[in-house]
C-alpha cells in the first residue's frame, strides 16, 4: 500500500497474539474481502519465538555522509557490532554463526531510511562507489523507481545493523 501496491486482491491470515481480534477491521480498511483465522491463532506468535532461530542483532547509529566516510572508522564500528552479537549468539547457542550486514541509507532531507544489505568484509578505498550502487539499487527495488537526476544529491547512512 504504501509503494503504490494494489493488496485488495490478497487474503489475510490472521495469528499471534491479539491479531485475529483486529483482523476485520483491518480488512475493511485495507480493502480485503477474505480473512482466515486459523484454530489457535492466539498462540501463534508463542510458537514463531520457540521455533525462531537464536540471534542477535547489535545497532549502532552514525549519521554518515558518503562524502566523508572513513573506511577505517567504519570498519572498527562493525567489527564491534559484530564482536557483540556474535558474543551474545556464542553464549546460547553452538555452531556455525552467521552474521547479516546492513546499512539503514537516504538521500539527505529524507525522513525515513531504506535497508542496504551489505557484504560481510571490510571497507576498502572502493567503498563510497560500492555503497552509492548498491543504495541505488537498493532505492530501485524498494520503491519500484529509480529517481533521475540526483547525482548531485547526498547520500548518508543512519545507521548500522549487525545481526548475527
Amino acid at each position: 500500500v504504501e509503494n503504490g501496491k494494489n493488496i485488495s486482491d490478497n487474503l489475510m491470515i490472521a495469528f499471534g497474539g491479539a491479531a485475529p481480534l483486529h483482523a476485520a477491521r483491518l480488512c475493511e480498511k485495507l480493502g480485503i474481502d477474505q480473512c482466515i483465522v486459523p484454530r489457535g491463532a492466539g498462540v501463534g506468535s508463542a510458537i514463531g519465538f520457540l521455533k525462531a532461530p537464536f540471534g542477535y542483532e547489535a545497532l549502532a547509529s552514525r549519521l554518515t555522509r558518503l562524502s566523508r566516510f572513513k573506511p577505517a572508522e567504519v570498519n572498527a564500528l562493525l567489527a564491534d557490532l559484530k564482536a557483540s552479537a556474535e558474543g551474545f549468539v556464542r553464549s546460547g547457542a553452538s555452531g556455525r554463526i552467521v552474521c547479516e550486514i546492513t546499512a539503514f541509507m537516504r538521500y539527505a532531507g529524507q525522513g525515513w531510511e531504506i535497508p542496504v544489505p551489505l557484504v560481510d568484509e571490510p571497507f576498502g578505498e572502493d567503498a563510497v562507489a560500492k555503497l552509492k550502487d548498491l543504495f541505488e539499487t537498493s532505492y530501485q527495488r524498494f520503491f519500484g523507481r529509480a529517481i533521475e537526476g540526483l547525482d548531485g544529491l547526498e547520500i548518508e547512512i543512519v545507521t548500522w545493523s549487525v545481526k548475527a
